[in-house]
């Protein structure tokens, strides 16, 4: 996990988009430039009218000069966030989450709670492991599951001013399940995931997530044979940014 998490945090670092040397940044100073003679070309202006007294012009000038200097700012503005954008693992977030799951009738086990830990490159990637420590009841003693997954997440219409959005998050990974019964055989086999959740902002670095996460995996664990079983868990999360 911490190899998958330092490759992520070198692909935030590989934005061309952003930094003083983007063709971004090149052609805004460009366009600054520009519009600055323009601006200096309209006071000039400005000033002949008042100088032989023509007020009219003057007032036209005026308005003129005013919104030339408003869409300066605003390309000035546009400059510096991309000159100076934030640190790369701003964007990185740590989640907690709690785990109410019911499981496929086929795998014997109790429904009941567990919990995950992740990591998300906003917007991007996230890799996270998931612990349920259910009874066996076919065997009628202790098991375990844990998931390993990796994927991406997207967040739909989530912008500055909003506070609440739509995410969903994709993965597949390797799950084990493992119990203490006799006679039991533990099982490692792929899985899928999916999971739609509703995320609130509480601040810009603090959020919460409502959902659910749906899981299709391929396992023999207390069955005759190896086939797709499914699994429904609804899961609160907090989730803090870095």
């Amino acid at each position: 996990m911490t190899a998958i998490l330092a490759a992520i945090a070198c692909l935030a670092l590989q934005d061309p988009s952003q930094g003083p040397d983007s063709p971004e940044a090149r052609r805004l100073r460009e366009e600054i430039a520009s519009r600055e003679r323009g601006l200096e070309a309209l006071r000039a202006g400005q000033r002949e009218a008042v100088g032989r007294g023509d007020a009219q012009a003057a007032r036209d000038l005026n308005r003129e000069v005013s919104r030339a200097e408003r869409e300066l700012e605003g390309l000035r503005r546009r400059l510096r966030e991309i000159e100076t954008p934030p640190p790369p693992l701003e964007r990185l977030s740590l989640e907690l989450k709690g785990l109410a799951t019911h499981w496929d009738n086929d795998l014997e086990l109790e429904d009941g709670l567990g919990w995950s830990a992740a990591a998300y490159l906003r917007d991007f990637l996230f890799v996270q492991v998931r612990r349920w420590d259910p009874e066996d009841e076919l065997g009628d003693d202790d098991a375990s599951v844990t998931a390993y997954t990796a994927g991406f997440s997207y967040e739909f219409g989530l912008a500055e001013e909003r506070k609440a959005s739509f995410v969903f998050v994709a993965g597949a990974g390797i799950v084990r399940f493992a119990s203490d019964a006799p006679g039991s055989d533990d099982d490692n086999g792929p899985i899928l995931t999916a999971s739609p959740r509703w995320m609130y902002a509480v601040t810009p670095r603090i959020r919460v997530n409502v959902g659910g996460d749906l899981d299709l995996a391929r396992t023999d664990f207390n069955q005759r044979h190896t086939h797709t079983v499914h699994t429904f868990s609804l899961f609160a999360s907090i989730e803090i940014g870095f």
